[in-house]
């Protein structure tokens, strides 16, 4: 009440009206004579010299904060933290120190407790691939193992061999796998019990003869001298801007030395890295200068901001 007082009454008259009013509302609710004139005096003080107050809170703004971490022991953490705090109050008295508590790390970020994955392996990556005979490079993206998009680059079946199960026992063996839950599946409704289960073919992870398209294309059908329309032709079409540059030139490309440039494992962005790299390089067996719309960089980056693509990074 006399905060109130002393913000909203204009003169000296109508202020002493209501602290009036303030001792006759204390009287009534018990508060003595004296504490109620000990208030005012103390409201009176601070409004008429506010520089008091202000100076002491300036001294506190002013302190610097310094965060001190201390490692979590149990129990014993919070009084060792409250000794520190002392010392160094008297010590640095310009200082607002402030301790906080963090457990130690765990012991497995010092020991790689999995297996490292095999580079050929890796999937969502930008890579690059060279011809073993000429300086030109191909920048691609892929979201699966690049293994299998090197397959269908072209690359030998044989490449990585070693390291992998064969991937035609792998389809076998799940075709069979896959055939005798069907048949299980079919035993069991006629039971009059129905199982709904979700099977999922794997796709063949390389082109093979069997399974590349060809592709028919028909010239217009004009007349000729003789009034036959021109026959259609075909070829077979892998898609594959390196595999034109081997049919082209006879070279081979360094299939086991591929480069892993970039990696994400969101695939808009993923595309965006790699027309990024595209247009910073040029590489000379892309056919195509981006895989996105380049919104944001339309020109692309300078090489310095760019991971090379002849680097394993």
């Amino acid at each position: 009440m006399i905060h109130r007082a002393l913000n909203i009454c204009s003169t000296y008259e109508s202020l002493a009206i209501e602290f009036e009013n303030i001792r006759q509302i204390g009287f009534h609710n018990g508060y003595s004579k004296s504490f109620i004139d000990t208030r005012i005096g103390t409201g009176l003080t601070k409004f008429l010299n506010p520089s008091v107050t202000n100076t002491s809170v300036n001294m506190e703004e002013e302190k610097k904060k310094m965060y001190i971490e201390v490692p979590y022991t149990g129990a014993t953490t919070k009084p060792f933290t409250k000794q520190l705090a002392r010392i160094s109050e008297k010590l640095r008295p310009d200082l607002d120190v402030r301790f906080y508590a963090k457990p130690p790390p765990p012991v497995q970020i010092h020991f790689n407790t999995k297996d490292p994955v095999p580079k050929h392996l890796q999937s969502n990556v930008v890579y690059s691939v060279k011809c073993a005979h000429c300086d030109d490079f191909y920048v691609g993206e892929t979201e699966r193992q690049i293994i299998r998009r090197l397959w269908e680059h072209g690359a030998p079946k044989s490449l990585f061999q070693t390291n992998i199960i064969s991937l035609d026992e792998t389809n076998n063996s799940l075709n069979e796998e896959n055939n005798n839950i069907q048949i299980e599946n079919t035993q069991v409704r006629k039971m009059g019990q129905h199982v709904h289960k979700t099977m999922r073919q794997r796709a063949t992870p390389y082109p093979t003869s069997e399974n590349r398209t060809e592709v028919t294309i028909r010239k217009s059908r004009r007349p000729t001298a003789n009034n036959q329309s021109t026959p259609p032709f075909s070829f077979i079409y892998t898609g594959s801007a390196i595999s034109r540059h081997i049919n082209e030139t006879n070279h081979t490309i360094d299939w086991e030395h591929f480069k892993l440039v970039w990696r994400d494992g969101n695939h808009h962005k993923l595309l965006t890295k790699e027309s990024l790299v595209i247009q910073a390089y040029q590489p000379q067996l892309n056919r195509t200068t981006h895989s996105s719309p380049m919104y944001i960089f339309p020109e692309g980056l300078p090489q310095n901001l760019i991971p090379d693509p002849q680097i394993n990074h």
